[in-house]
């Protein structure tokens, strides 16, 4: 295999590992194989914790720098990132998420001799003030192409922020599927729980719509009493919704696991009978793929990227968003009918497999790559 022949450079702030952070760890490493060598500057505040992100990326071979921000309008930032443009040599900047847009662009404006590649990975409510569209907007005229990780994500920033259609290709978010697999040892977090167990795992934030499925659970257990919840995540919400499953007279059915990584994610995964995903919005959801690799049935809200992953009626169900009754109905459904969960489950997992495959993404992100820089590949 020839060398690497192209260097690119990915920017984003990193303030833990979520979607956008595993998102890269998977890509990065792969563009090696095609001609590219990517480097990694991470943006950080002194609130951010970067360093399992920094960490984990090191550990896969790609080159990672940290650069810190002081204020949201840094200029100090700014002369710090051009600094290190102009010591590196790079063919392609490929930004990540709001602060690495502005100031990629604002970079790129400067330089005048790079272009730029950005992607677009979530949906935040934030992002309907004017202020922050008008800033997107002008990043995006100096942006050559703009990944969305969905089609709803596309259709919603050109609707809120005006950005430009034409610019716009979906590459869908994927995982290393053999990296997560179904653990049939029992875990000790869950080994003394009573079934069905239904879980999720999410940031607790009020967006992911995790108090719905508390009002939710507690709905089921009129019917099935000894039927478990366990959330996996932590968050700012954390408190309220520790404090609402007391309210609820749910203590003893709910189970708090917080932050859990890989591979024991997928061990806790393995032994969830439902997982439901009850988001009020999402750009993608990438944990539903790894709900999916361990062919488990999915209640989740029908809003924005979900309906482009879980298939209603095929690899799960799909209900209206902020419901508590039609997410109790889902929820009861599929614990009332084992059968049907098995059938969503391996659909859901042949569905990961034929259309969420990292070398689909790698390839589909490569050839964006390749247009931007003018590169024809021998086929």
């Amino acid at each position: 295999m020839a060398p690497p022949e192209y260097k690119i450079l990915h920017i984003q702030k990193v303030a833990g590992i979520a979607g956008s952070e595993n998102h890269l760890l998977t890509l990065l490493p792969k563009l090696r194989e095609y001609g590219y060598q990517p480097t990694m500057l991470v943006l950080a505040d002194q609130e951010d914790r970067p360093s399992p992100f920094i960490e984990k990326m090191q550990a896969t071979g790609v080159h990672t720098e940290l650069v810190s921000i002081h204020h949201d309008a840094d200029l100090i930032l700014l002369w710090d990132l051009l600094r290190y443009f102009q010591c590196n040599c790079f063919d392609l900047i490929h930004t990540h998420l709001f602060h690495a847009d502005i100031y990629g662009s604002t970079l790129t404006k400067i330089t005048r001799n790079c272009p730029l590649v950005s992607t677009k990975h979530g949906f935040d409510p934030w992002r309907v003030k004017p202020l922050y569209a008008f800033l997107n907007r002008i990043a995006a005229s100096q942006q050559q192409q703009i990944i969305t990780v969905s089609k709803a994500i596309g259709e919603w920033l050109v609707k809120t922020e005006k950005l430009p259609v034409a610019k716009m290709r979906v590459i869908p978010n994927a995982i290393e599927i053999e990296n997560i697999q179904p653990i049939t040892k029992h875990t000790k977090e869950l080994v003394n729980l009573s079934k069905p167990i239904i879980g999720t795992v999410s940031r607790l934030l009020h967006q992911k719509g995790v108090h719905v499925l508390l009002d939710a659970f507690a709905k089921c257990l009129g019917k099935h009493p000894q039927a478990s919840l366990v959330i996996v995540g932590d968050g700012l919400y954390r408190h309220q919704l520790e404090k609402q499953v007391r309210l609820l007279g749910i203590a003893k059915n709910t189970h708090f696991l917080g932050y859990i990584q890989q591979p024991r994610l997928s061990a806790v995964f393995s032994e969830f009978d439902i997982f439901a995903f009850p988001t009020f919005g999402e750009g993608f959801g990438l944990v539903l793929l790894e709900a999916m690799a361990v062919s488990k049935p999915v209640v989740a809200s029908n809003v924005m990227a979900i309906p482009e992953i879980v298939i209603d009626g095929q690899t799960g169900l799909l209900v209206p968003p902020d419901n508590a009754d039609a997410l109790a109905q889902g929820l009861l459904k599929l614990i009332e009918n084992p059968s049907l969960c098995q059938q969503f489950g391996s659909a859901g997992r042949q569905r990961l497999e034929q259309e969420f495959t990292v070398d689909r993404m790698v390839q589909k992100t490569i050839a964006v790559y390749d247009e931007v820089l003018g590169i024809s590949r021998d086929h």
